[in-house]
């Protein structure tokens, strides 16, 4: 008899969890997604350099690039004022071949370091570029371009996008003779904030009435678009 009641217990849960299953499975949803974005002209140069040494003895080649390292820091941080937005990275050095007629020969070793730091100030762009290009072993490997008000931006794009979203599913709900529900998930769809560039390169000015050693390079960047991206779930009823 007890074995019986023990078997009718797991029956009717089963059951339970049979019929709680079921009403997941025909739970109607829809889901969306909004977009928002805004064209902000840049305020703030990213650059990242690269230190590259070569020597047939590893320590030297270490050496060498560490004093370009200590040359290149304090070129900068006069220019930018702040020993935080110099960003010292991805120090490495290995063994440098050299890849000939299908064979391959070791000529010794190299030693590389990155650099990364941002500026606000878009006038000392051109002091920037040519007192790097001054020193040896130093390659720009990106400059890039953000705006510093970002986040305020990003703030206000992420009530838009989710407002688009709802609409967009309100519309969509409405096709088909409902409405939605209640909000099930809401979440932001980070791929979408890559930074990129409105129309062509960022121009660069010298004014004819000065010489190029007297000027101050005048750094004319197109907009950047900001954009933010939402998805939801809501109930469809």
């Amino acid at each position: 008899m007890k074995n019986l009641v023990i078997a009718s217990i797991i029956i009717v849960v089963s059951l339970n969890n049979i019929q709680c299953n079921m009403n997941k499975s025909t739970e109607r949803r829809i889901t969306v997604s909004g977009t928002a974005e805004e064209n902000v002209t840049a305020d703030i140069i990213k650059w990242k350099i690269e230190i590259s040494t070569q020597n047939n003895v590893l320590e030297k080649a270490a050496e060498t690039n560490k004093n370009s390292v200590q040359e290149v820091a304090d070129f900068l941080k006069p220019l930018l004022g702040d020993d935080k937005e110099l960003i010292i990275t991805n120090c490495e050095f290995d063994e440098n071949w050299k890849y000939e007629r299908g064979s391959r020969f070791k000529i010794g070793y190299y030693a590389k370091t990155y650099i990364m730091f941002s500026n606000k100030n878009m006038e000392s762009y051109y002091d920037i570029w040519m007192g790097l290009s001054r020193i040896d072993n130093v390659k720009i490997d990106k400059i890039d371009y953000d705006y510093s008000k970002r986040t305020e931006i990003q703030n206000r794009t992420r009530k838009e996008a989710l407002q688009k979203a709802m609409e967009k599913a309100e519309s969509l709900a409405g096709t088909l003779g409902c409405h939605i529900g209640k909000v099930i998930d809401i979440y932001e769809d980070l791929s979408a904030d890559e930074k990129y560039f409105m129309d062509g390169p960022y121009n660069i000015m010298l004014p004819e009435s000065r010489s190029p050693k007297e000027t101050t390079l005048l750094l004319s960047p197109d907009k950047i678009t900001i954009k933010t991206r939402v998805k939801a779930i809501f109930e469809l009823q």
